[in-house]
């Protein structure tokens, strides 16, 4: 894995595909991203709702330097090249560098979905990792109730791995959490 490239390249990492930019988010998306934070909608399935404090120093953190470190998330807005305004986010993070493999995440404003953004995001953020950063796995997931997030980790040409039962507890409630892979060999 050339984690260090990566890292370095990270500070300004601009990806595109036919209708979008991944980004490195800027001091201007901070209010767009707050608004997601407390979007009911789109962190069902992520996270319970959090203090405001909470949620600022969140977002104060994806605007920092990324360092690569097992378990910090790289965080790149999603963004339509005609406006570069932000609709969502996708993220990376190493989830233990000696294994050479990284976990993603996404959130896109319901407003947009349907329309193939998030697979189109999450799918050139796949290809850079394999292609770019060399990385030997890819792994993502989500709680098995959140059927729209584990169908695209299909769609991506990822596989399930497992199922953890009672593994998040959300909206007061413990749940199964299923977990995906894709190997570099898989896509050969």
């Amino acid at each position: 894995m050339e984690l260090a490239r990566f890292v370095a390249s990270a500070v300004d990492l601009r990806i595109e595909t036919e209708r979008l930019v991944l980004r490195r988010m800027v001091r201007a998306d901070a209010d767009v991203a707050l608004a997601h934070e407390q979007d009911r909608a789109m962190m069902q399935w992520i996270r319970d709702p959090q203090p405001m404090a909470a949620m600022q120093e969140r977002i104060q953190a994806m605007f920092g330097a990324w360092t690569g470190g097992d378990g910090e998330w790289l965080t790149l807005a999603v963004a339509p090249k005609a406006t570069d305004a932000m609709l969502g986010i996708v993220v990376c993070r190493v989830t233990q560098a000696a294994n050479e493999a990284m976990e993603i995440g996404y959130r896109l404003h319901p407003s947009v979905h349907r329309r193939g953004y998030a697979f189109e995001a999450c799918a050139r953020l796949v290809d850079h990792l394999f292609a770019a950063v060399r990385v030997h796995k890819v792994v993502a997931h989500c709680v098995l109730e959140n059927e729209a997030s584990w169908r695209l980790m299909e769609k991506l040409g990822m596989r399930r791995e497992a199922v953890f039962r009672d593994y998040t507890k959300l909206g007061g409630a413990w749940r199964d959490a299923c977990f995906y892979g894709l190997l570099a060999s898989d896509r050969a």
